[in-house]
């Protein structure tokens, strides 16, 4: 969208010039410097909804307004003569005005009639976002704080273009006009509640992937080009407990953001619907953000076991949340594990997984039925052999590795042998989660208290507890031979990605064990035990890809 500006070029005061030369040559005075200066003084007419240099968002529409500001910075650029300008500096006789004053000065080969010169803002130099090489400025989209007055100081990005006509080749100075300024970025407006419909107020920080956080423009044609290479744009939040509104500039495109938001320990996800954002456009958008993962020790760990369910895989919905708690925690009442405590997966679906195999066999048992390295890691890994020498990125030519990067396809993935151990080593709680359905379930929380001991009968996680740790459910183990689940509400058997081969084991084939932990009323167990072999089936706690 363009936004209409005209530049009139004209003879300034002689005090006003003076005035702008220490922005020219700090600490250089006398002819010598003004010779090899032309001086351009621009008279700036803001007539309404004439472009400027600062965004304004209006309830009614989707367009971003401007508004000239004091001492705004712009540069401009001889296209022609290949000089910058420096030294421009927007100046008004008051705030608001309908007239405005900024001055060119120019190094080198002096301007001509007839050459082609740009505008740009920010002028940079002044913000790290613009920087220019030759012909060519490249924008940056780090640095901002998420509020209006941050965005609108650093990363409004505007050009134009326009003819300049000299009238007085001893003076230097002259007329022209810049008919356009045009907006480079879109806006997004992004409110964020939680999925009650709260507003989430104290959001620390906020991520948002799958976009270009760098962008070149072409000064002689204004065509912006966004990176080829997307990544994630990194914003450091004030959080301050009053407003859960924020405004983000991005490049304009074909994208499919996720909105990643945390708060203290938790983290919230959010997915934009995939669309093509225009430049001077910005797009009001409210979030609801579902809980998605506790940081603990730097990792963050997802707020659910691995699940595949009627042909979908994903995390559940909640932590203490198995496909067989039902069975288990009926009335609060613990059933023994030794006489009433195996069940078998229901049809179609999947919580306890063999290690390293993907696809059809990710749902399938059996004393063959694993990925056979001998040694390493394989979170965030895919590989099209059994041995786990012939990695790909391909999803569907993918037949071995991380499961949980698999069946999430990239969002989430394994966690590594040296990541679990830091989990448990923050201290745990033993005792039961009693759920809004009356269920009481076992596990562990992990949140970083001391080592404390408890029986299992008499332990309650409260819901604070709950909402701020890694709760681990006992949901047992899945025998290689018959499929039948194990030790449920007793014990629970977590998988890490890392596989060991341990030769003083004779009784299994070399790359059949990994690093494993066993959780239950006496304690916190790890290691590659009897249990932590590939062909058992074992629960998995994913962590998010970042």
């Amino acid at each position: 969208m363009k936004h209409y500006l005209s530049l009139v070029l004209g003879l300034m005061a002689a005090v006003l010039a003076a005035g702008c030369a220490s922005d020219v040559a700090d600490g250089v005075k006398g002819p010598d410097v003004w010779k090899d200066l032309v001086d351009v003084t621009i008279s700036i007419s803001q007539a309404p909804s004439a472009a400027a240099t600062r965004t304004t968002l209006s309830d009614k529409g989707d367009k971003i307004e401007r508004l000239w500001k004091q001492d705004d910075k712009l540069s401009g650029y001889d296209l022609t003569q290949g000089t910058p300008a420096i030294g421009l500096r927007l100046q008004t006789l008051q705030e608001g005005a309908d007239w405005h004053y900024a001055t060119l000065f120019a190094y080198g080969t002096p301007w001509a009639d007839n050459d082609e010169i740009v505008a740009i803002y920010p002028r940079p130099g002044i913000v790290p976002t613009t920087t220019v090489e030759g012909t060519t400025v490249t924008y940056n989209l780090t640095g901002q704080d998420g509020t209006l007055p941050t965005l609108q100081q650093t990363h409004d990005f505007l050009w134009g273009k326009g003819l300049l006509k000299i009238t007085d080749a001893e003076t230097r100075t002259g007329r022209g006009t810049i008919d356009n300024m045009i907006t480079q970025e879109m806006i997004l407006k992004v409110v964020l509640n939680d999925a009650d419909g709260n507003a989430i107020t104290d959001a620390s920080h906020l991520s948002i992937s799958d976009v270009s956080t760098t962008a070149t423009l072409d000064l002689n044609t204004g065509i912006l080009t966004p990176s080829q290479e997307k990544g994630t744009l990194e914003i450091d939040l004030k959080g301050d407990g009053t407003s859960n509104v924020y405004y983000i500039a991005l490049f304009p495109g074909d994208i499919h953001p996720t909105v990643t938001v945390k708060r203290g320990n938790l983290g919230y996800v959010a997915t934009l619907r995939q669309k093509t954002y225009e430049k001077g456009l910005y797009y009001d958008t409210e979030l609801k953000m579902r809980k998605t993962f506790m940081e603990i020790g730097g990792v963050k760990w997802g707020l659910g076991n691995l699940m595949y369910i009627n042909g979908k895989w994903g995390v559940a919905p909640e932590q203490w949340q198995f496909l067989n708690y039902k069975d288990v925690y009926t009335a609060g009442v613990l059933k023994d594990p030794k006489t009433n405590g195996e069940f078998r997966e229901p049809d179609g679906m999947r919580d306890h997984f063999n290690w390293g195999v993907l696809g059809d066999h990710a749902l399938e048992w059996g004393h063959d039925n694993y990925a056979n390295m001998t040694a390493g890691d394989i979170s965030g890994k895919m590989y099209e052999d059994r041995a786990c020498t012939q990695p790909t990125t391909d999803f569907t030519k993918a037949q071995y590795g991380d499961v949980a990067y698999w069946g999430t396809q990239g969002k989430y993935r394994m966690p590594t042998v040296d990541e679990m151990k830091a989990l448990t080593m923050t201290g745990y709680k033993f005792g039961y989660y009693r759920t809004k359905n009356d269920y009481y379930v076992y596990g562990y929380l992990f949140d970083g208290r001391k080592i404390e001991d408890s029986d299992e009968a008499g332990n309650e996680i409260t819901q604070a507890e709950y909402d701020n740790g890694v709760f681990l459910p006992t949901c047992g183990v899945r025998n290689e031979k018959y499929g039948n689940l194990k030790f449920n509400n007793a014990e629970a058997y977590y998988m890490s990605s890392t596989a060991v081969d341990d030769p003083a084991d004779k009784y299994r084939d070399p790359g059949m064990r990994y690093y494993g932990i066993t959780l239950d009323k006496d304690g916190v167990d790890w290691g590659h035990f009897q249990y932590a072999n590939k062909t058992n089936g074992m629960s998995l706690r994913p962590v998010l890809v970042e």
